[in-house]
């Protein structure tokens, strides 16, 4: 970082899209290892790792947003507080691509969260659940209703998997199920919800 004269130029280099991905990944690598020591300048890298990913986790922003139609404000300290987390914690010997890692991993575990909720009040009925799915719209309870008549208890697989983003396997772990038993019972949601109301491609 010594030939950037300062934090402006940091961040230009960064968000300069003819830069070398590579160089780029080298520079947040040092941003993040500076954030992690004890030196006096660690809150100043923390702050321009945050800036520097900015447009990523505005992206992610966007397509969270959905679920927090109640608190759009709450998404954005959400995203920015877990970012700051991550920087601080995060395992540089085991990170090959720091920008990628962080925000994939910080967009996962938000919608891991939002399943738990949902998973939590999996036994109540919908009209008595009115922060379901942390603020979702009336739209989504019904859905979610309409998939618990269809299908019971898999409408909870379809729901991790469809709406929240887990791979199956993931929803299989988080549903105490195998992954064999689990594939089979997604599958088999998914071609009666097909019949009922027709191929999803359509």
């Amino acid at each position: 970082m010594a030939r950037l004269a300062d934090p402006g130029a940091v961040l230009a280099f960064l968000h300069d899209k003819t830069r070398d991905g590579e160089h780029k990944n080298a520079l947040l690598r040092a941003l993040v290892f500076e954030a992690q020591s004890e030196n006096s300048d660690a809150d100043t890298a923390t702050s321009l790792v945050i800036v520097a990913l900015w447009p990523g986790l505005d992206a992610r922003r966007k397509r969270l947003l959905r679920h927090f139609q109640d608190g759009p404000d709450v998404l954005g300290g959400e995203l920015v507080g877990r970012l700051s987390q991550a920087v601080a914690t995060t395992n540089l010997d085991r990170v090959t691509w720091i920008a990628a890692t962080l925000l994939r991993n910080i967009e996962r575990d938000i919608m891991r969260d939002l399943a738990r909720q949902a998973d939590v009040v999996s036994e109540v009925p919908v009209e008595e659940c009115p922060d379901l799915l942390h603020g979702a719209t009336n739209r989504g309870r019904g859905v979610l209703k309409t998939l618990r008549a269809e299908i019971g208890s898999d409408a909870d697989l379809v729901m991790a998997v469809a709406a929240f983003g887990f791979s199956q396997r993931e929803a299989a772990r988080a549903l105490g199920l195998s992954y064999e038993a689990a594939r089979k019972r997604y599958q088999r949601a998914i071609s009666r919800l097909s019949e009922k109301f027709g191929p999803l491609d359509d």
